[in-house]
């Protein structure tokens, strides 16, 4: 169930999170969100929410704010994210910090989730550079692979950190050694890293890998949705998509085939896009037998994102100025 309040019952609510039980705090979490959504509560009060509530207790709440604090990035420009990065340090920092010293599961849970949202969302780079050293350490970048240099948990952020700070040469290097790897807890963690990259460069490579079949099972959707869901890669990601749509679509398994092509295009947030990926799915029909309820839910949320990047992302972008 959602509810919704009046400005003055938000407000109240937000002032005693840190009295909610988890269950609570969720519920609290999914109402606001979707009370955002539906316009019937402000930027304003829609940050500060968020924001109190990455200072709850339990770890599945905190995961849950910063999930919704990524998601909705997908409604501000790229050219204007470095502010929506800074507030998101400026929330999430304090949080980390106070989970230093002997921790439970559950704080370990939450470090690694806070840990990947400064690191991968947030663009920390205080956090990221010791990361980059643990990543060229244990690649071998300069000598020999040393794989205790990065903790299994942390392994993917770790990863992410090196193919996007440290260039080429880290990229090859781990790109090569996923290929070449049987062990299935690294190969997620590395493809997982690999399909942030950002360079333009170094995504033709990714994606001459994909098509050159390198990659096992479905690790190549992994790929995709991941290039195609990143504002810096969704248009070259696309542009790709469609100069080997036929490679590409053959190589997703049939028996869900329809099911997931058409969920690509849910990285797309304007109106134009939506009528043009509809098109582009519609065109390989005969490769996608019922596909049309995946795709006409696909372009529902491209318009409701369009919808909501019209009416809010201004006021958002304001919303999260005030964190510095």
């Amino acid at each position: 169930y959602r509810f919704t309040l009046d400005e003055a019952g938000w407000q109240s609510l937000i002032a005693g999170v840190m009295n909610l039980s988890p269950a609570e705090a969720l519920v609290f979490a999914d109402s606001l969100d979707a009370a955002f959504r539906a316009g019937t509560v402000s930027a304003t009060t829609y940050a500060s929410g968020m924001a109190a509530l990455v200072n709850h207790h339990a770890w599945d709440v905190v995961e849950a704010a910063t999930g919704y604090l990524e998601e909705v990035t997908r409604i501000i420009d790229p050219k204007d994210l470095g502010p929506v990065e800074r507030a998101f340090r400026a929330i999430a920092t304090p949080r980390y910090a106070s989970l230093a010293g002997p921790s439970d599961s559950e704080t370990q849970l939450l470090h690694k989730r806070l840990q990947r949202f400064l690191v991968v969302v947030a663009k920390d780079q205080s956090m990221r550079k010791p990361l980059a050293r643990q990543a060229a350490r244990a690649v071998g970048l300069n000598g020999k692979p040393d794989p205790s240099a990065a903790p299994a948990s942390e392994l993917e952020t770790i990863f992410t950190v090196g193919v996007q700070d440290l260039g080429e040469p880290f990229f090859d290097l781990l790109l090569k050694q996923t290929i070449a790897s049987e062990d299935a807890q690294f190969r997620e963690s590395a493809i997982g890293a690999l399909a942030r990259v950002e360079d333009p460069a170094l995504a033709r490579k990714l994606e001459a890998a994909v098509l050159a079949g390198k990659f096992k099972g479905t690790e190549m959707l992994g790929v995709l949705s991941r290039q195609m869901g990143r504002p810096a890669t969704t248009e070259q990601a696309y542009a790709w998509l469609k100069e080997n749509d036929k490679a590409i679509i053959g190589m997703i398994p049939e028996f869900f085939r329809s099911n997931i092509f058409p969920t690509f295009g849910g990285a797309f947030c304007s109106n134009e896009r939506a009528d043009e990926w509809q098109k582009f799915v519609e065109s390989h029909a005969a490769k996608l037998p019922g596909y049309e309820r995946d795709l006409a839910q696909t372009i529902e949320t491209i318009h409701l994102c369009a919808a909501l990047k019209q009416a809010s992302a201004a006021d958002l972008l304001a919303a999260f100025g005030n964190y510095k």
